[in-house]
Formats: C-alpha cells, structure tokens, sequence
C-alpha cells in the first residue's frame, strides 16, 4: 500500500482528548509512526522472501511490539514522562501494528511476515478489500492516489473532525 492510507490510519489512532497543539502532535507522530514499517525499503534492499526482504519483520506484530516496548521504557526512564510509559508504549504499538495489518488487507503486493518472530510464514487473506495505488513512470498522482485517498477518506474525516474540550473547573 502507498503511504497514504498508513498516515491516515497513524492519524486516527491519535483520536483523543486535548488541545488542538496537543492533537496535532499525537497526529504527527502516529503518521509517522504508522509509516515507520516501510524502512525496510531503504535499509534491506533483499529480494528473496525472507524476513529482511520488504514486508517481512519490519511489518510484524514483533517489531510493533518491540517499538512500543523500546519507546515505554525510554519514557519509563525519563522522570517526566514516567507516568503514561505503559499508556506509551501500548499507543507506539499499536500505531506500528496497523501498517502490517494495513498491507495484509490491500489488493496488491507480497504477503506479510505478520506473526515474525514465531513465524515466516507469510499472511495473505483471500479478501483483500483495501485498494493500492500504483505508481508509473510519470508520477500520475492523480490517477493512483486518488482510489486509496478515497476508500480513506471517512478515517480522514474522522480523525480531522472537530472535538469539544473537555471542560476545565476553574481554580479555586
């Protein structure tokens, strides 16, 4: 899948409470985040399918554990942030999670090596409803984005849509 739809669905798991700099933030960062999987494209440069060829441990439930688990224990250390590091580490996980499962669901490319390390047996389920853009030699971004911008575009609603604050008592 092109990076389109992981940046959405990064984005939506940001839904929550706060202040709009606060949101953003969170958006951000789980955009990121959930388009982090897609490094193996630049660092493994493996065509054979194993687990460093692209889709492999990079897009498992391993790595996206291993994620969390590395940036709640960073947060665990830091004494500001000690608080919310279990909280953290969760939200980093499942924000890596989604790409994998993301690509296990789109129309087209190699199946994914979701349950590394306990397994390289490579998932792809028969309904694959998630449409993928393809990219051509002229860059048609109209033409190939435009079908997975679409099918995303209710998350994108969701995830843009205006919240209320949540009413603050004023001090005493």
């Amino acid at each position: 899948m092109a990076t389109v739809g992981h940046l959405i669905a990064g984005m939506v798991r940001a839904y929550g409470p706060g202040t709009t700099r606060e949101v953003s933030l969170r958006m951000a960062g789980c955009a990121v985040l959930a388009a982090l999987p897609d490094l193996d494209l630049v660092f493994f440069h493996v065509r054979h399918p194993g687990p460093y060829a692209h889709r492999g441990f990079t897009h498992s439930l391993g790595a996206a554990l291993a994620c969390g688990l590395a940036l709640g224990l960073l947060a665990a250390a830091w004494p500001k942030t000690r608080g919310f590091a279990v909280k953290l580490g969760l939200f980093v996980a499942l924000a890596v999670a989604s790409h994998g499962l993301l690509d296990m669901f789109s129309d087209r490319g190699s199946a994914v090596a979701y349950f590394w390390p306990l397994s390289d047996t490579r998932v792809v389920p028969s309904f694959r409803p998630i449409p993928v853009a393809r990219f051509s030699p002229r860059w048609l971004f109209v033409t190939s984005e435009a079908k997975e911008f679409l099918a995303f575009s209710p998350a994108l609603a969701f995830a843009l849509w205006p919240r209320r604050r949540s009413r603050q008592q004023a001090p005493p």
